[in-house]
């Protein structure tokens, strides 16, 4: 498998340390492969944005594996999960929140490059803001000048320059008009073509799930069904 997890737990306090925890995650399995959509849905509160983020190699499960090409992430050492981490990313449902609003556009695209090592000149930014049809004239704009769909395409464009395998899409559209909605899943899905990324959409829209997934899980009592 690509991305596996296996009996991930996870569980959060509602008060104080002295509080009863709650398993938010009681033993999920899931396995994706190149290429791959799998739909997560479930009720507001059931887990999905802390199985997103798993997913994603950004939160540590309190048990429970999760791997990359066979490779355990959190049993690897600093070095090894950066250069996992890189492979794993996430597009959030509200774009403007991952945009320094002080920066340029710029400056935000130039970000993951600079991060990496390497100093990107404006025609690789062009053509990463044209892969998600976006003009460069809008690099020296700041996030407020823009509008979320905008924004959304210009996230994707920034996750996209790391060339990751895996992509977690927390509710990326649930803010926009419908219109900027097929036009977000469009651009995904010729991305995914073009790559061969295997994205996670998580989402309470069952439709959208239903038209863009090829695969689909609800998320309940803490377990996949």
């Amino acid at each position: 498998m690509f991305l596996e997890i296996n009996q991930v737990v996870k569980s959060y306090r509602s008060g104080g340390r002295k509080s009863p925890s709650r398993k938010v995650l009681n033993g999920v399995d899931l396995a994706l492969e190149p290429g791959e959509i799998i739909g997560i849905t479930g009720d507001s509160g059931a887990g999905k944005t802390t199985l997103g983020l798993i997913l994603a190699g950004i939160m540590r499960p309190d048990s429970g594996r999760v791997s990359f090409a066979g490779t355990d992430l959190w049993a690897s050492n600093a070095t090894i999960r950066k250069s996992i981490s890189r492979r794993l990313q996430i597009v959030f449902q509200h774009p403007e929140s991952t945009f320094d609003p002080q920066w340029t556009i710029h400056q935000s695209l130039s970000e993951p490059f600079i991060l990496c090592g390497v100093m990107p000149d404006l025609s690789i930014l062009a053509d990463h803001l044209a892969e998600v049809e976006l003009n460069s004239e809008i690099l020296e704009r700041h996030p407020r000048q823009l509008s979320g769909g905008e924004l959304q395409r210009i996230a994707i464009a920034r996750i996209m320059a790391l060339n990751p395998k895996v992509v977690v899409l927390d509710e990326p559209t649930a803010m926009l008009d419908a219109l900027t909605q097929a036009r977000i899943l469009n651009l995904l899905e010729r991305i995914r073509q073009r790559t061969d990324a295997a994205y996670v959409l998580i989402s309470h829209d069952t439709d959208m799930v239903n038209r863009f997934c090829q695969r689909i899980h609800r998320l309940s009592d803490g377990r996949l069904e």
